[in-house]
């Protein structure tokens, strides 16, 4: 009998034995599990970049869905990006012997804890940032909360200090750079898009149709769009459309300027457009995968947020200008009405685009 439960009770008591904090030096491989969507996976590079300057030469793999691969694939400091497609692939990564296994989600608890005992077995130390007794048999470590989080990066950040035992100065935080790798092939694709344009600067929106609560009124992207011709006279407008956007997209800014007023040739490639962040200067979003860009690449952002869960906070850009307006009570975006909006772009476009454009 006893024989027979030893697997489960190694699953929930197997690592609690191990030491915390950890020394970095005695790691060697590590594992990261990010999930949600891409912008979730943009805000755990600083965590890379932190791992690999405590631990050298210590081996990070990614472990993540395909749609994610894409932002780590071109990544320096990666050993190797694994794609999930079935449960089956989860055990098949055992044979990597990770000594430490990061799951850095925010749902599906239970599932991820058990993905990780698969890639790991019981000789894995199992860490999150999640907090909740029913989910901590499940893992060897889960961190303290933090007060007042300024994004969830800050969260991921905390959880590598508890787990190593060292603690960064607020200036050695906001330091860890993002640098987010680019190919060639979406450098290529920036430099089509710019050299087709009457001018150099330019700023962008994103016409997001993607989710459902996130799809703003074209009443509000034109009115964004007529603010940002009159306050940057010298600028074009860059409008990113998903390819099955493009006819909506075309109706919604058909009024305005062609010649100022572009709809950028859609790619299928996320790395392709976030190129064209690199470059501008300001961007509008409904999409907080653009605002991650944004923090990746130092330039200011104005986004659109479903009011819940303390989106606006967690989910904010980092160590750039950045201002949002959020719905009530968890309404979706199209509740927000053109006149809640454009005074408070206005002011940001004033205080951090405007004057230093000019200088």
């Amino acid at each position: 009998m006893i024989r027979l439960l030893s697997p489960f009770i190694r699953l929930i008591w197997g690592t609690w034995s191990q030491p915390i904090p950890l020394n970095p030096h005695t790691i060697r491989n590590i594992a990261i599990c990010p999930a949600g969507g891409l912008g979730d996976s943009i805000t755990i590079l600083p965590v890379i970049r932190l791992l690999k300057r405590i631990s050298p030469t210590v081996t990070i793999d990614i472990v993540t869905i395909e749609r994610n691969a894409i932002v780590f694939t071109a990544d320096p400091d990666i050993n190797a990006v694994h794609i999930i497609y079935t449960e089956e692939d989860w055990k098949k990564l055992r044979v990597n012997d990770y000594n430490i296994i990061f799951v850095l989600n925010w749902i599906h608890i239970s599932e991820w804890a058990i993905r990780a005992w698969k890639i790991g077995g019981y000789h894995s130390i199992r860490v999150t940032p999640f907090h909740g007794k029913k989910y901590s048999p499940l893992f060897s470590f889960q961190a303290n909360p933090i007060p007042n989080p300024q994004s969830v990066t800050d969260i991921y950040i905390a959880l590598v200090e508890e787990v190593f035992g060292i603690q960064l100065s607020d200036q050695e935080k906001n330091s860890l750079p993002y640098s987010m790798t680019l190919p060639q092939s979406a450098l290529d694709y920036e430099n089509h898009i710019i050299s087709s344009l009457n001018t150099q600067q330019y700023c962008i929106i994103n016409y997001s149709l993607i989710h459902e609560k996130k799809q703003w009124h074209n009443e509000g992207y034109c009115a964004v769009a007529e603010l940002l011709l009159t306050m940057l006279p010298h600028h074009t407008l860059l409008i990113i459309a998903m390819e099955d956007n493009i006819k909506e997209a075309k109706q919604c800014f058909h009024d305005l300027s062609q010649e100022r007023c572009v709809i950028v040739q859609p790619s299928k490639n996320f790395l392709h457009t976030a190129a064209l962040v690199r470059n501008t200067d300001f961007l509008f979003t409904v999409d907080t995968s653009f605002i991650h860009c944004c923090s990746a690449f130092g330039k200011p952002v104005f986004g659109l947020y479903i009011g819940e869960k303390h989106n606006t906070q967690l989910w904010a850009a980092r160590n750039v200008p950045f201002a949002a307006v959020e719905t009530e009570n968890g309404n979706p975006i199209r509740t927000l009405s053109t006149d809640k909006v454009i005074p408070p772009l206005e002011r940001f476009l004033r205080q951090y685009i405007v004057g230093n454009i000019n200088a």
